[in-house]
């Protein structure tokens, strides 16, 4: 592509990019934010393996257009061996630029508050000093720094005046801000120690942190004059720091969010890049990848959303995905309106009731959130969702049984204050519902009729999206909880090393009395039926759907198959049958019905 003319400014901000999802519209994301947070003259410059290049989207260069950027190709073959990604910005930043200073930005970095550009030029050399120094304290006391200054011959008053603010180790730099005058040599220098670390054997776990460990030792090698940049640039947000924060580190999209960055982020891509929203950006981004023939594989959805009727642990999914996963999980937040549309309502008057407001905030989520995670799946409105082919489908469902003691403990009715007072009572009354529900306008029944109604839709969804539809039972999630885990990281990019399950999933008003181990024995197959008397039982059985139940087990994730995968077998499972009155041990009525795999699962482990 022709990219736009470089201005005559004396600043260059160079980023790396790559045809990745995160990468991509990570680096696109920073420039919107530079573009219109960051003040003063200066270019852009998107730098990218070659080999890469041809694989960038159309969508991704016109963004970049409209950011004003450039893209420079870097060749990293042969420089560093084994291949050492993120050495990719220390040959980027030995490029040839026409401006004087180079300032080297991480692509999962986003400014969020105004600046000057001077702030990010303090010095010959302008770097930020690394909050939690784990190598340097862990290997590089044990003499390693010592012997590292002595070899590049850095002189140990300047070691003193360049010591971390709390004076306890030697000047460790973060990699992720690196700002210098091009006639430092710095680059070059930094190029030089980096791979001569890299080929020293007796420099052991170097490894991703060798482009910090070389740029404190290129920064005193070369200039006499490297400052540190303000506290409130390139640091992960606490929120203490919250208010003043001026360039954050995020890491991904899950943290993005739940950090409270989203909203600049938000502002930069509508003011800059003109989208509708930062949803609307990221579909612009996948949309490009998919035209360009670069599909997400089966692990690396961007997106989770988690649909399950009230108490069937939907939390507790959103929760594990949160902790453990890249994907973000969509929620009905109110991200998903606009202040303009909810103005316009209120202009209208005043609602009914109170919960219209949910309803109103279900409408206005849909298109990017799939709406409210508790109602059945509107599949039209599904398909017309911007995310809809780059998020999976996770739906939960317990045991019928165990669902009804729950909702009657828990009954969530919108309208009714007066609580029943036996099973059988709330098993025949009639259950309020809302817009938000997404079932007929007509449609009236008892919990367990609604409850069954909002199941056909997920066999619906299943049907519809087969591919990216998992269907758990919350039982097996609780029981078999590790078998879970691997089940989700078949479809999205674990964050952390080690699958962690929660430690205590039980509701949040219980957690003071019950842990997950608690759950597991609350939810054995010998209490399924347990708190029944025969009335509830008689009740149960003329509600009960048996066949749609057999058709939810023949597309459930069997859990039990999971960890010999890869090539998982069929399984078998079966609802645990209804006692006969006053017989809580009477024997099965028919065989366990045989089941295959849904084919999302059975694909991506291929």
């Amino acid at each position: 592509m022709q990219d736009p003319k470089v201005t005559s400014a004396s600043c260059a901000i160079i980023m790396m990019i790559a045809p990745s999802h995160e990468l991509e519209w990570q680096a696109l994301l920073l420039g919107a934010t530079i573009r219109n947070y960051v003040k003063g003259e200066y270019n852009l410059y998107f730098c990218i393996e070659d080999t890469q290049l041809p694989q960038l989207a159309q969508s991704t260069r016109n963004f970049i257009r409209q950011l004003g950027g450039t893209i420079r190709t870097i060749s990293n073959r042969g420089v560093f061996n084994p291949e050492y990604k993120i050495g990719n910005k220390v040959i980027a930043s030995t490029l040839e630029y026409p401006e004087d200073r180079i300032v080297f930005l991480d692509s999962d970095t986003i400014f969020v508050r105004s600046v000057d550009i001077s702030e990010l030029c303090r010095g010959e050399i302008a770097v930020q000093e690394v909050f939690f120094p784990l190598w340097t304290r862990n290997v590089g006391q044990n003499g390693v720094w010592d012997q590292l200054y002595g070899r590049y011959s850095i002189d140990q008053d300047r070691l003193k005046r360049l010591r971390d603010r709390s004076g306890h180790t030697f000047p460790y730099f973060n990699a992720g801000l690196v700002s210098f005058d091009k006639k430092t040599g710095f680059a070059q220098e930094w190029l030089r120690i980096s791979r001569e670390i890299d080929a020293d054997s007796t420099i052991t776990q170097k490894r991703p942190w060798l482009d910090q460990i070389a740029l404190s030792l290129a920064a005193m090698r070369v200039s006499d004059d490297t400052a540190l940049v303000k506290n409130t640039i390139n640091i992960r947000p606490r929120r203490r720091r919250a208010h003043d924060i001026v360039l954050a580190h995020y890491t991904n999209l899950v943290f993005l969010r739940s950090s409270g960055l989203a909203r600049a982020a938000d502002f930069a891509v509508r003011r800059v890049l003109k989208c509708r929203s930062f949803e609307h950006f990221l579909y612009q981004v996948l949309k490009g990848a998919n035209e360009a023939g670069r599909t997400p594989d089966n692990k690396n959805y961007p997106f989770a959303k988690v649909m399950g009727e009230r108490n069937t642990g939907t939390n507790l999914i959103e929760s594990t995905i949160r902790r453990n996963f890249r994907a973000r999980p969509l929620i009905t937040s109110p991200e998903g309106a606009t202040l303009r549309n909810l103005m316009n309502e209120i202009t209208a008057g005043i609602p009914e009731h109170p919960l219209a407001w949910r309803d109103l905030l279900h409408e206005y989520s849909m298109d990017t959130q799939f709406g409210w995670k508790h109602a059945r799946p509107d599949i039209p409105r599904f398909r017309k969702n911007a995310n809809w082919d780059y998020t999976v489908f996770i739906l939960t469902y317990k045991h019928p049984a165990f669902w009804l003691k729950s909702m009657f403990k828990r009954p969530y009715n919108p309208f009714q204050k007066q609580k029943a007072e036996r099973l059988r009572d709330f098993m025949t009354r009639d259950f309020a519902l809302t817009d938000r529900d997404c079932l007929p306008y007509d449609f009236i029944g008892t919990p367990l009729a609604i409850y069954q109604e909002k199941l056909r839709g997920y066999l619906e969804l299943a049907q519809a999206a087969p591919e990216r539809t998992l269907i758990f039972s919350y039982e097996d999630i609780i029981r078999k909880q590790e078998s879970f885990l691997l089940a989700l990281s078949g479809h999205f990019q674990q964050s952390r090393e080690k699958l962690e399950f929660l430690s205590n999933a039980a509701k949040s008003e219980d957690r003071s009395t019950l842990t997950t181990a608690d759950y597991v024995r609350k939810y054995s197959d010998k209490n399924i039926f347990a708190g029944f008397t025969s009335q509830d039982l008689a009740i149960y059985k003329q509600q009960i759907d048996d066949e749609l139940f057999a058709q939810l087990a023949q597309v459930t994730v069997d859990l039990d198959k999971i960890p010999v995968a890869p090539d998982l077998p069929t399984g078998s499972m079966t609802l645990t049958p209804v006692p006969q009155a006053g017989n809580e041990a009477a024997p099965l009525e028919q065989p366990p019905r045989k089941f295959s795999l849904s084919s999302l699962w059975a694909a991506s482990r291929k």
